[in-house]
This record gives C-alpha cells, sequence and structure tokens, in this order.
C-alpha cells in the first residue's frame, strides 16, 4: 500500500513519524513524507531515503505578530501543493505525527476522505491532532493522560514509537579518561540538540557541589559548549559533549537524569528505567511539557520542578532526594509501553485497512 506520513516543527514529532514510516517500508509499503522544505524533517527523511515533498507552512505563533498576516496564505498554499501530491501519489491512507507541518495533510485527507491516522506523542494533545481527531480512524496516544482531552472513540495507548536501537542498544560509554568514579551515581543531563541555556547555566552554579559526590554527564548543546568547556573540562568525574549520536552508551552508563520535559525524551528514560528531575519549558505550547512531567511524577518516576520557582539549592536538595530512594524510584519502572510502540501501531493500522 501507499502511504503519506507528515510531523515537523520539532524531533519530537518527527522522530516519531520517521520510525513509523521505516517500520511501513520494512514491510513492503511505499512511503511519502510531507514537511516543511529547509527544515529538519527534510534532512532526517533524506537521511533515511525516504521520498520527501516539500510545503512552505508556518506555525500559528501563540503572541501577537507581524508574522500572522502570512499565515492564511501560506496555509492556503500548503493545502494546494498538498493536493497536488495526494493526486500523483494515491495514497492508501495518511499518517500524522502533529506538529503544525502536518495540518494541511491531515485537511486534505480529511476532505478527500483518505483514511486517517494520527499519532499524539503529549499528554496535552497538540492544536492540530485536535483539530483533526473527529474523523480519524484510529489515534495512537502516547501518554494515557492524551485521551482525557480527546473525544475520539477509536484511541489506543500506544506508547511512542522509538528508535529500535537505541532501546536494544547495551553499549556503555566508556569513560574511564574523564576519572568517573565507579563508587558514585551518575547524573546525565540532557540539554536535547540546541542545548538548554537555562539548565546548562544551572549546572554552571552546581556543578562543584555535585561532583563532590557524582559523576557528571553533561550535554549542553553546541551554542554553550564553548563557554562553559573552557572553565570545567579538567574537572575530573565530568564528560562535558554538544551533540552525540552514541546516545544510547550515554543512557547506558546513567543513574540520574535532569531534562526538560519532551514527550520522546521522557519515552527514552522510561525504556532506559532512568529517574529523572524534569524542568518542563514554561514556553511550550499550551504548557504541554509541565503536563507530561506531572504524569510522570505521578507514576513516582520521576520529580518535576518548574522553572520559574526554582534556585540551586531547591535543585540540589532534589538530586539528593532521588538519589537516596533511587532503588524505591527505579522499582516503580514497569514494562514499558514504548519498547513495542512502532510495531503496536503499525500493526493496528494495517489491520484496520484490510478491513476495507
Amino acid at each position: 500500500m501507499k502511504f503519506i506520513v507528515s510531523a515537523g516543527g520539532t524531533g519530537g514529532h518527527i522522530m516519531p513519524a520517521i520510525s513509523i514510516a521505516l517500520e511501513l517500508r520494512k514491510r513492503g509499503h511505499e512511503i511519502l513524507f510531507i514537511g516543511n522544505k529547509a527544515s529538519m524533517e527534510e534532512k532526517i527523511v533524506a537521511k533515511n531515503e525516504l521520498e520527501f515533498e516539500a510545503i512552505n507552512v508556518q506555525k500559528l505563533y501563540r503572541k501577537f505578530t507581524l508574522k500572522h498576516i502570512l499565515f492564511p496564505f501560506k496555509l492556503l498554499n500548503s493545502i494546494t501543493r498538498v493536493k497536488k501530491v495526494f493526486n500523483r501519489f494515491h495514497p492508501d491512507a495518511y499518517i500524522g505525527c502533529g506538529g503544525f507541518v502536518s495540518g494541511p495533510s491531515g485537511f486534505v485527507a480529511r476532505g478527500w476522505k483518505v483514511p486517517y491516522f494520527l499519532q499524539e506523542q503529549n499528554s496535552y494533545p497538540g492544536l492540530t491532532t485536535r483539530a483533526l481527531e473527529a474523523q480519524a480512524r484510529r489515534i495512537f496516544i502516547g501518554q494515557r493522560d492524551a485521551k482525557k482531552h480527546l473525544k475520539n472513540n477509536n484511541i489506543i495507548y500506544s506508547g511512542n514509537p522509538l528508535n529500535k536501537s537505541l532501546v536494544d542498544s547495551k553499549r556503555i560509554a566508556d569513560l574511564r579518561d574523564y576519572h568517573f568514579d565507579e563508587d558514585k551515581r551518575t547524573i546525565f543531563l540532557i540539554g536535547g540538540s540546541q542545548g538548554s541555556q537555562f539548565l546548562n547555566y544551572m549546572m554552571n552554579i552546581i556543578l562543584d557541589r555535585l561532583l563532590e559526590k557524582y559523576n557528571v554527564i553533561w550535554q549542553l548543546g553546541t551554542k554553550n559548549l564553548e563557554e562553559f568547556k573552557k572553565e570545567h573540562q579538567a574537572k575530573e568525574g565530568l564528560f562535558m559533549f554538544g551533540f552525540s549520536y552514541d546516545i544510547d552508551a550515554l543512557y547506558n552508563r546513567a543513574d540520574i537524569a535532569i531534562c526538560r520535559a519532551g514527550a520522546i525524551t521522557i519515552a527514552e528514560l522510561e525504556a532506559k528505567k532512568i529517574p529523572a528531575i524534569l524542568i518542563p519549558l514554561p514556553t511550550a505550547a499550551e504548557n504541554h511539557q509541565y503536563k507530561n512531567a506531572v504524569e510522570q511524577t505521578s507514576k513516582n518516576i520521576a520529580i518535576t520542578l518548574e522553572q520559574n520557582n526554582l534556585d540551586y539549592n531547591t535543585l540540589i536538595t532534589e538530586i539528593d532526594k532521588l538519589s537516596n530512594q533511587y532503588e524505591q524510584y527505579v522499582s516503580n519502572f514497569g514494562q514499558c509501553v514504548h519498547v513495542d510502540a512502532v510495531d503496536t501501531i503499525v500493526d493496528s493500522i494495517l489491520e484496520s485497512l484490510k478491513k476495507e
């Protein structure tokens, strides 16, 4: 069969879409990916050798900006472009994994009565998912709390699709050259590919105190790397880097994570059974990261701290609390639904389409 897949804006939307697309291709189906031109998704799709069609759609900014003037024109232009793609490709189904980029394809699929499926990563569904949910054949949710905000009766708690090589990896980063103490727990600060300036500056303040009791893996992103590396790189028990494709080996070396509350990072931590201090990005759309974090805290596998109320003494106190109760937090991890999410989603989509 032929499938059009679309997602964009952030890696949290793109990577699940890529995972689903690759699994469908592995099973012999034809895939076309629709995303924004000159975007993150275009680069990732090219790396995975999937067919790509570019559109030019603009996000709907939450604050007033003159860019809003362009929004309806770019949306209509993108819908027109997508119609031509659908007409040429003749998809059997459409799969949308969120982000504003997936909106035009979803609207065309709905209008042309092409069966469509949605995958929602966050505890609070995004605007595109909410706009398209009514006629979706099935909606696959990555967090249980998402169901509270959707009216569609065909909702499946699938978990969020993850890179299988990361999940299955048993590699452990060899950090002996950085004088890691095997008797200490290892903290992994994850800032994302671009890094988190807030988390980096917070770590800069507390680093020396942490190194008295912990090893530290510090992922800064490229922007702040040189700024902090000069000051700290000679310290024992510390490994600093900008971005690494060996994230699996670093996860397998970590005991505790400090990070934002993006859906895919959370899913990866669950798969690796790493308790976390979650500091949600306060500017995330509709505060969805906070809702993601709260759901993890309710499972007793994470601690949520709000950035606007956070000081470095509180952060250290909560890190120590998590470390002191480490075994208890680890024992709260059950079977990870995210590990099998790709197969669950693809099996369900194909089963649904075969009924026709």
